[in-house]
């Protein structure tokens, strides 16, 4: 594990001191204001942070931070020293599908960018708005999309969802149309968002009632092979896992607290009676959610699949645990949310709920241990500590 001068870290969390560094090597211009996208940081591995910088002129810069010097690094007077890998959108050099789906494209704007990753941008070809994201799961994202379409139109599930467009860039680029509408969390987070979360409920509890064995609802759309995935319970466990090792590389205090946290939550699955899985949205968090008028719209199925409706409505409320502008007490929002998935069709197990609530903030404990951040450490702590708290009183009656 490389050893990460604080000043590095600070060079990192300091948008204003890294603009300045790169301003001095030439790498960036003078004049635009710029703000940070993206960074993280992984003491484990090399490069140990990464960040993205975008200015007000849409220019997109990528740096890597690593404790050795590679070819055209720009080298950071700390101790131990530390490079900068510096590139600009879209010649991202672990993403090479990203500059050839660009390239394609009349214009873009980038809307979420993870290097090396992925990237979703809004952008246009040959006349059409559309949102285009690139990946190494774009054709997976494309079949999804189709099957998504095809079930919320053959089971009159009330909300838009986005349609495919089709695949560019050998594969790795998805088009997909623009869902219409204006992002629904102002008004979840306000006094009248337990209404909101109700109707979220309803339309995630309809999804989850459609029968596992309706082949209709999975084939549509000319996607008949593709195999829908698991979003269950192992699979959780297995993403919290990983982000155990992530938080306890970053801060290894954490570690021996956070396997005491997975033992406990493995021991409380245990108990839980076997339930059938159902079709899940696999992420709907607050910023998923838009509205047109009356209508609900929902964006970002990648990671759609079959599983457990409360991990869908733990990934929700979540957030909200977490958001400190919302208005309205967590409770109204969780009675309302279980009220409506039971209007739809599907009843929550509140113990199953608990539990995925609890995997969640556990992946929240990671991110905030490799934010990039001096305190990150102690704010990790701060919240592990919450979740000790939590198993400590149990779960709901």
């Amino acid at each position: 594990m490389p050893t990460i001068d604080p000043a590095a870290i600070e060079l990192i969390e300091q948008t204003d001191r890294l603009v300045e560094v790169l301003r001095r090597a030439g790498r960036i211009g003078g004049g635009e204001a710029w703000e940070r996208h993206f960074a993280r940081i992984r003491a484990a591995r090399e490069p140990w942070a990464t960040a993205v910088i975008m200015s007000d002129r849409g220019q997109v810069v990528g740096v890597h931070a690593r404790s050795e010097a590679g070819p055209g690094s720009i080298a950071i007077d700390t101790d131990p020293p530390v490079w900068l890998d510096v590139w600009e959108f879209p010649n991202d050099p672990d993403l090479p599908s990203l500059s050839v789906a660009v390239a394609g494209l009349d214009d873009h704007d980038v809307i979420r960018y993870r290097p090396g990753n992925r990237c979703t941008m809004l952008a246009s070809r040959d006349g059409l708005r559309r949102f285009v994201k690139v990946s190494a799961d774009a054709t997976a994202i494309d079949q999804i999309t189709r099957i998504v379409h095809a079930t919320v139109q053959r089971h009159e599930i009330h909300v838009a969802v986005p349609e495919p467009l089709g695949l560019t860039a050998a594969g790795q680029a998805v088009h997909l149309r623009i869902v219409s509408g204006r992002p629904l969390f102002d008004r979840i987070v306000s006094a009248e968002g337990p209404d909101w979360s109700y109707r979220i409920g309803e339309i995630l509890g309809r999804l989850a009632a459609v029968e596992p064995e309706d082949g209709g609802a999975v084939t549509q759309g000319g996607a008949s092979s593709f195999a829908i995935a698991r979003r269950d319970h192992h699979e959780q466990r297995a993403r919290t896992e990983r982000a155990i090792g992530r938080a306890s590389a970053q801060v290894p205090s954490l570690g021996p607290r956070l396997r005491f946290v997975l033992d406990q939550l493995d021991a409380r699955q245990a108990d839980l009676r076997p339930k059938a899985v159902s079709l899940v949205h696999g992420s709907p968090h607050l910023h998923q959610w838009l509205i047109d008028g009356d209508a609900i719209g929902l964006v970002d199925f990648d990671r759609f699949g079959w599983g457990d409706l409360e991990l869908d409505i733990a990934t929700y409320l979540a957030e909200l645990d977490f958001e400190r502008s919302s208005v309205a007490p967590i409770r109204d929002h969780e009675q309302a949310i279980a009220n409506g998935a039971a209007i739809g069709g599907t009843e929550l197990d509140p113990r199953r709920l608990w539990l995925y609530r609890l995997h969640k903030r556990v992946a929240k404990v990671a991110r905030t241990a490799a934010a990039p951040r001096t305190d990150a450490a102690v704010r990790a702590s701060d919240q592990l500590v919450d979740i000790e708290r939590s198993l400590g009183a149990g779960p709901p009656a």
